[in-house]
């Protein structure tokens, strides 16, 4: 009789998003990176209200379920203080803060230069991308292993978020 096969036990990262375009872009890196990933990848939405709801909604997660890592992924615009900051880190949980929206961070990786109020910001991501960060229509198309791979050494809040799903650093890439 053959011995049943071994299973790995693989770490698991949840990964609350502040909002729908959080959750969008981690998505897409999710199925981007598939079977690369280093961890079971969960993802949850906080469906806005700022970072302080983002953290909130994190601590209500790991109460009821046990990760091994969890990572908050916010802007820092709005609703977001140092003393969540102290909170977010005596519960052990990563934050990966955008400055001062996702938008910002979305445009540092296509290689655009970020203005810097988050209504501008969000101008400027419709302008180039017909849509909002929201939409998932620019993500294929905009968002591919090649541009992120090369953002990853650029982008800071991309090289962290891929090191804490545990996306390994692509070697002889071809730019």
């Amino acid at each position: 009789m053959t011995p049943p096969k071994k299973r790995a036990v693989r770490v698991t990262l949840l990964i609350v998003g502040e909002g729908d375009a959080e959750v969008t872009f981690l998505r897409h890196l999710r199925a981007l990176y598939g079977a690369e990933l280093g961890r079971s990848v969960t993802i949850k939405n906080a469906f806005g209200g700022g970072g302080h709801q983002a953290l909130q909604q994190a601590i209500r997660e790991v109460r009821f379920l046990a990760y091994d890592r969890v990572v908050l992924m916010i802007d820092n615009d709005t609703h977001w203080t140092d003393a969540d900051r102290r909170q977010a880190e005596k519960a052990k949980i990563r934050v990966i803060e955008s400055s001062p929206c996702i938008e910002a961070t979305l445009l540092k990786i296509a290689g655009h230069r970020p203005k810097e109020l988050t209504a501008d910001l969000k101008k400027q991501f419709a302008n180039i991308f017909g849509c909002e960060a929201h939409e998932t229509d620019y993500l294929d198309k905009h968002f591919g292993r090649v541009v992120v791979d090369r953002a990853r050494d650029s982008v800071l809040e991309l090289h962290d978020l891929m090191n804490h799903m545990g996306i390994a650093k692509q070697r002889n890439m071809t730019l």
